[in-house]
């Protein structure tokens, strides 16, 4: 959507996206981790490391963010560069389909997993992708019954 917040924080021409697979092309002379030809994908959000939630170990609510597709250049281009630190290596059994939803769904994981949920009655609000693999993920960890919304009929 180019919406009002879109028009605001993304700057044009940008090459977008943040979800992707790919193979390493090349690398700097920091990076220990990875050669070329490996399989990778990768957490889409930079951030900084030095502020006071970094250092405290909560990178995601670094207010330097910079977004992969939305701040910096995307993976939709031929190329992405990303801080090794950002970089997920992707074993073979792993195929393409699934790992460039690893995103996504780390985020649906990460949002389920923040809560005890055995027993618990649980609401999602919004069926998208992310929503979506949300609510297995709550029924996966033993909630009681999960429900899921969205303003979207063609969602639900």
């Amino acid at each position: 959507n180019w919406d009002q917040w879109a028009q605001k924080t993304v700057p044009v021409p940008m090459v977008t996206g943040h979800e992707f697979v790919g193979t390493v092309a090349d690398f700097g002379a920091a990076v220990t981790e990875y050669k070329v030809g490996q399989r990778v994908s990768g957490e889409g959000h930079i951030v900084c490391g030095h502020c006071r939630n970094c250092r405290a170990g909560r990178g995601h609510l670094c207010r330097n963010t910079l977004g992969v597709g939305v701040n910096r250049p995307g993976a939709f281009g031929e190329y992405l560069a990303i801080p090794q630190h950002n970089v997920v290596p992707i074993p073979d059994d792993v195929p393409d389909e699934i790992a460039a939803i690893f995103d996504p769904l780390g985020n649906a994981v990460h949002t389920a997993l923040c809560f005890d949920l055995v027993g618990e009655d649980v609401l999602v609000t919004g069926a998208g992708p992310i929503g979506i693999m949300g609510a297995l993920v709550a029924q996966c960890v033993g909630a009681r019954k999960v429900v899921i919304t969205d303003i979207n009929p063609v969602r639900l």
